[in-house]
């Protein structure tokens, strides 16, 4: 009798004291929804490509109403669905006596604060936002104000200065939001004991809808909604998106309670299903193929050598001179690498009047890069019916082609539980239609891009990633196993004679798919992938290889000029459009001085080996891998055979995403150069430290027209 009083006694201090407290503590935390909002408010606080939407909707001189009152809108049903979902998920009990006193504040203010993160992120991100333009208008002494002929009061200054001076009223228009927002819930809920009313009906209603429409219907019906989701813009289809995703997880939160699990069971049983459906979604779709033998892309005639001994008979060389033979490669980095690619070929087409097309081999892409020099290849075709190619380029690059990636995250998700059928228009298919609604060339079939007897364009070398090897595998309409060290592949090297992946009719890339396809970085964009032959291949972006796109170029300029009569004949440059490259020198004297900062060797290590070091080489990995390859084909070739134009995107905050600002665009504008800034005077003083690098490109871009006009170099 004695033992059992005391076991009693035992586990009723344990319910009251401990278990008790635990729960209260573990439902304070229930879903994640406190820890969780406060992560969603720092990283809306210090995401780049958040700081670059902001640009976009405050760099007008006036306001554009519309593109404000969608995401004010959106806040405010994201706020109210997570403060009634905080309030019904963990703070829907009785409180009494026994009752800790921090939890009773947190019943209190914890709902306000998850309610209000959204507005929260977004006060900070704007504040960023003007202290990057701040700094990025003050950057190396006024780069800008020195660059060029018209540099001096500059639109892209303009722009800035004008950031600085709207974000105050940002700032006022996302603190009346949350005042607001904060005002109308405390009158929503001014008796705490009351049922549930109609305003938290008509919030759980609203969710659902987004849900049901951004995710079932679009999955099932395959609705991509792209004018949509450009209209109201990246901002406004993020917190849709985040409504639909945090509803997604609530229902599965409610039906792991309702069956007497934790709510965090529900998302593993989640995560599993997920997993295995997905796979065995993916495994079924493989049984129905008819087994016929096709290729992935028509058939390849030529490899790098004959295509360039081909390409040089129809090229327009002058009588008795070397022709040019230029090969470009086009670093990756999102709608800025884009922008960089597609301007400095289009400004140095300008000035050679189109001969530049001629002269240019080929161009090998990575990510951004690639899709920028698809653009620039779209519009050398004579495509977009335009004279100026620079206005369709500023209009493409320009548009919210962020807004239908988001957008389509949900309806992505449901479709591997089955919604639809596997098979559907994911992201990448969302980023592709964007793209291509701006010129219709870009919907050229990637096999008929390019002919070397032709020589009417140059070739497009669009490298992705071959997640199993870490092999380049590029759409290139050249085989490039001879070229490479046998870390190169074209598809059709890769798959010759093989089954065609997953229905063959449905694998006919266009000229965007392929630029698309080699910008598939994870997180944003889903992997390509392909089934042959009961084996599965998936390809990422080419930036895990070689995010410089330099590697694949001098693979297929060396081998080009492997035959000594082709050499001959020709006057040879490697072009590479970079960034952030700064080469390093272990003999570097300046290392020396307090302070140095020379190269990375002076500042790039770290007293913490065990713990950061590994960390910053993951973290750089893609930069690391760029520079080594930008350094290896310097050590390559001849100094006369290479010009290297590279720009400082993060020395303006500049993002890497697929949204740029105009800010943005004009600043890479007048960083990027142009041939006929480059004088006399201005050649003197490159040689000078600290030289202003848009004078360096404009004389890069310069001594490129010199070389295809035939001058001899300045």
């Amino acid at each position: 009798m004695f033992v059992n009083d005391q076991i009693d006694r035992c586990a009723q201090w344990w319910r009251l004291q401990v278990a008790r407290r635990c729960n209260l503590f573990g439902e304070a935390l229930s879903a994640g929804l406190l820890i969780g909002a406060l992560l969603f408010a720092y990283l809306v606080a210090g995401s780049d490509q958040v700081h670059e939407i902001f640009r976009v909707i405050l760099e007008p001189a006036e306001p554009d109403w519309a593109a404000i009152a969608w995401p004010f809108l959106a806040a405010m049903l994201l706020s109210a669905l997570l403060f009634f979902s905080y309030r019904w998920m963990v703070h829907d009990h009785e409180q009494d006596e026994l009752t800790p006193r921090w939890a009773r504040v947190v019943a209190v203010v914890a709902p306000y604060l998850v309610s209000l993160a959204p507005w929260i992120g977004g006060i900070f991100a704007i504040l960023a936002m003007a202290s990057d333009a701040t700094a990025a208008r003050e950057t190396r002494g006024g780069l800008l104000c020195e660059g060029g002929p018209t540099g001096r009061g500059h639109v892209a200054l303009t722009l800035l200065e004008r950031l600085e001076s709207h974000a105050l009223a940002g700032v006022s228009v996302v603190g009346a939001g949350a005042v607001l927002t904060g005002l109308l819930l405390g009158l929503a809920t001014r008796d705490r004991r009351s049922a549930p009313g109609l305003v938290e009906f008509l919030v759980f209603a609203a969710a659902g809808l987004v849900l049901l429409t951004q995710g079932a219907l679009m999955a099932a019906l395959d609705w991509q909604f792209i004018p949509f989701f450009k209209q109201i813009g990246p901002l406004a289809t993020g917190l849709l998106t985040a409504i639909s995703l945090f509803t997604f997880a609530m229902l599965i939160s409610w039906i792991a309670r309702s069956s007497g699990l934790p709510a965090y069971m529900g998302f593993v049983l989640l995560l599993l299903a997920y997993w295995g459906g997905a796979t065995i979604l993916e495994w079924a779709s493989t049984q129905t193929t008819d087994g016929a033998s096709h290729s992935v892309i028509e058939s390849q005639p030529y490899d790098v050598r004959r295509a360039a001994q081909t390409w040089l008979g129809t090229s327009g060389g002058r009588s008795g001179a070397r022709t040019p033979f230029l090969v470009v490669s086009a670093q990756g980095g999102g709608m800025y690498a884009a922008t960089v690619s597609s301007l400095i070929l289009s400004r140095v087409n300008e000035a050679t009047n189109g001969e530049v097309d001629r002269k240019v081999f080929a161009i090998s892409g990575v990510s951004g890069g690639s899709v920028g020099a698809t653009l620039y290849h779209a519009l050398a075709l004579g495509g977009c019916d335009v004279a100026d190619r620079e206005d369709v380029l500023r209009s493409a690059l320009l548009d919210a082609h962020l807004a239908p990636i988001i957008g389509n995250l949900p309806s992505d998700i449901l479709r591997k539980f089955g919604f639809g059928g596997f098979e559907g228009n994911d992201r990448s298919d969302a980023l592709s239609s964007s793209l291509a609604e701006e010129c219709a060339t870009l919907e050229t079939a990637f096999t008929e891009h390019w002919d070397p007897g032709g020589a009417w364009s140059p070739a497009l070398v669009l490298n992705t990633t071959w997640t199993a090897t870490g092999h380049r595998v590029a759409f290139s309409p050249m085989s490039l196993r001879e070229a490479g060290d046998g870390t190169l592949w074209s598809f059709e090297d890769l798959f010759a004679g093989d089954q065609t992946p997953r229905d063959a009719s449905d694998f006919k890339p266009r000229m965007i798919d392929a630029a698309v396809a080699s910008a598939r970085f994870p997180g944003a964009l889903p992997p390509l992938s392909l089934s042959v032959g009961g084996r599965w291949f998936n390809f990422g972006d080419g930036g895990y290889a070689d995010a410089s796109a330099v590697s694949t170029a001098l693979s297929i300029y060396q081998h080009a000029l492997g035959d000594p009569a082709f050499r001959r004949a020709i006057d040879p440059r490697l072009v590479m459009i970079t960034f952030d490259y700064e080469p390093v020198r272990v003999d570097d004297p300046d290392c020396a001085a307090p302070g140095a900062a020379a190269s990375a060797y002076c500042t790039g290590g770290t007293a913490f080996k065990d713990t950061w070091a590994p960390v910053s080489a993951i973290l750089g990995v893609r930069q690391i891998l760029s520079g080594q390859s930008i350094t290896r084909a310097r050590a390559a070739l001849k100094d006369g055979e290479v010009a290297q134009i590279s720009i400082d995107p993060a020395s303006f905050g500049i993002a890497l995403g697929w949204r740029l600002s105009q800010t943005s665009y004009e600043t890479l504008s007048l960083l990027v150069g142009r041939p006929d800034w480059c004088t006399d005077a201005v050649r003197a003083r490159l040689t000078a430290a600290g030289a202003n690098p848009i004078m360096q490109n404009s004389c890069v871009a310069a001594d490129l027209v010199d070389l295809v006009a035939g001058r001899p170099p300045s």
